[in-house]
């Protein structure tokens, strides 16, 4: 019976009877899920999908992509480069919209939310368990970078393996002028939205990428220019794994004049302080820079939360700019007192 339906579905296609072939498909897609045949269903789903895309037939391209993402979830199929090729197929092919006219958000991302929830349950690490499948995220940045969609894109590339691709997107959209944000706030935002996202390791390499490009005259610390918030980044993406408040206190208190400048860095400043270092939330007495300076003299400190595991989780890794972490750290420190009385009105 389903053979004799997949013979009439080549037919159907090939006098390009394409509402009957779209009516077969589904009936398919109910008798092989009943059977356990998902391996042959998958096949049969991105078949009918990409030939209905070639066709211009998108409403119904759409309901297969759709039922192709709910069988990748249903079969437990592990993630591997035949299905990634297979999504990235389908996620070209489809467009944003159907009719501009009474829409106005990109009809994939249906498509794309139901490939990273079956990516999610087949997932073995802790992180690709909260997160989804980095390659997958890789997939969707890119392609979504290649339409233009870069708010969608930069949500995947944040999920990515790729640092470097990453921090190429940033530098690419920066210059084009898009950004209303000096380069080193534009860098500092940006690693600062990784590291609440536990991906501390992922924001240097993006850190490190970005300011090759941006700044190639500049080096680590990346000191002593005109672009402080580099120097500030390049700390704390370091400071951070010490879970150490103290560090971060005098971190914050050095840098105060130029973080000041942007309201939404000071949320993400906020949620490090309390993820990393116990920091009590904002607005529990003194403000932001008031409860990192109570902690770094001793004052008390909340109770780390209980955190989803990171790509991040274990001691501080090593690596050839350690030294000159130390060196720049104990002169940080230095500063600890005079820092302490420039800034004595945020403790009142």
């Amino acid at each position: 019976q389903v053979s004799r339906l997949e013979k009439k579905l080549d037919t159907c296609f090939e006098n390009k009877e394409y509402y009957e072939a779209h009516q077969i498909c589904r009936t398919l897609f109910y008798r092989l899920t009943a059977s356990g045949k998902f391996e042959e269903l998958l096949a049969l789903l991105e078949k009918g999908c990409i030939t209905l895309i070639q066709v211009k037939e998108y409403g119904s391209a759409y309901d297969l992509s759709e039922a192709f993402a709910e069988t990748l979830l249903k079969s437990g199929v592990n993630v591997t480069e035949q299905r990634l090729l297979a999504i990235a197929k389908i996620v070209k092919g489809l467009p944003s919209l159907i009719d501009e006219s009474i829409e106005d958000k990109d009809r994939r991302v249906k498509f794309i939310a139901a490939c990273v929830k079956w990516s999610q349950s087949v997932a073995t690490s802790p992180s690709e368990k909260a997160r989804g499948s980095p390659a997958l995220h890789g997939l969707f940045a890119r392609v979504l970078y290649s339409e233009g969609a870069v708010d969608m894109a930069k949500s995947h590339f944040m999920l990515s393996q790729s640092p470097e691709e990453y921090a190429s997107f940033l530098h690419d959209w920066f210059v084009r002028g898009e950004v209303e944000k000096t380069s080193d706030l534009w860098i500092t935002l940006a690693v600062l939205q990784l590291i609440c996202l536990r991906r501390v390791s992922f924001a240097n390499r993006v850190l490190s990428s970005y300011l090759s490009t941006s700044s190639p005259s500049l080096s680590p610390p990346y000191k002593g220019s005109d672009q402080p918030l580099a120097h500030f980044s390049w700390l704390l993406v370091r400071i951070v794994p010490t879970r150490n408040v103290q560090y971060y206190g005098a971190l914050i208190a050095k840098f105060k004049s130029s973080l000041g400048s942007d309201d939404t860095i000071m949320a993400y400043l906020d949620q490090t302080g309390q993820l990393y270092f116990g920091v009590a939330p904002k607005g529990a007495g003194g403000g932001m820079f008031g409860n990192l300076l109570k902690g770094l003299m001793g004052g008390q400190q909340e109770e780390k939360k209980n955190l989803p595991s990171s790509d991040d989780e274990g001691e501080p890794k090593k690596d050839s700019e350690s030294s000159l972490f130390q060196s720049e750290l104990a002169a940080l420190l230095r500063g600890d007192a005079s820092v302490m009385t420039q800034h004595d009105d945020d403790l009142d």
